[in-house]
């Protein structure tokens, strides 16, 4: 940065005496070839900066070579006010991130964000608007693409989820492998 501050003032000085004692062709040729120099040692400057920030980035690279078959077992847990908790058993390692959508045929939705830990996750209550649910729904499990996942655990799904396979992974060419697992259940 210094460095670009010294040609630019070396550029400003030279074009003001410059423009006292020239004003001809040659000084504007000149001035076209000084600021297209000062421009490009700014844009390799840039280059140079962003590089530097995308080392530590490359170091996620480290991912083990293991395969995970993901398992996963799901349980619909009824409160005696008829909301809802699901709670899960699965392989994946603790930390990682899941999402737990509950919805049906009548245009009912939620989600809940959960972490794996010890080879458990149980989401929040699931209601309508605080009253109990009522009918058939669908109870579904999908995890966020691995680049949204914390650092450890993309060194263990590695990039794009490619270390996860078996029944509940699905492939996406645009957002790698991610884990989707469904069950359905009625509340009477």
């Amino acid at each position: 940065m210094k460095k670009l501050l010294s040609v630019l003032a070396i550029l400003s000085l030279l074009s003001v005496e410059r423009k006292r004692r020239l004003k001809d062709e040659k000084y504007r040729v000149f001035t076209m070839i000084a600021t297209g120099i000062f421009c490009m040692s700014l844009l390799v400057g840039c280059v140079q900066e962003s590089s530097r920030k995308q080392e530590p980035a490359q170091q996620v690279k480290q991912e083990t070579s293991k395969m995970i078959d993901v398992t996963m077992n799901i349980k619909i847990e009824e409160e005696a006010n008829k909301q809802v908790r699901v709670k899960g058993e699965t392989n994946l390692p603790s930390g990682m991130g899941l999402m737990i959508s509950v919805k049906n045929d009548s245009g009912y939705l939620a989600q809940d964000s959960v972490r794996v830990l010890n080879g458990t996750f149980t989401s929040n209550a699931f209601s309508n608007k605080g009253n109990g649910l009522k009918g058939n729904y669908i109870a579904e499990i999908t995890s966020p693409t691995a680049n949204t996942q914390p650092v450890e655990i993309k060194k263990v799904i590695g990039e794009d989820g490619k270390n996860l396979g078996g029944q509940f992974v699905k492939e996406d060419s645009d957002w790698g492998k991610r884990v989707r697992y469904s069950k359905q259940f009625t509340i009477e």
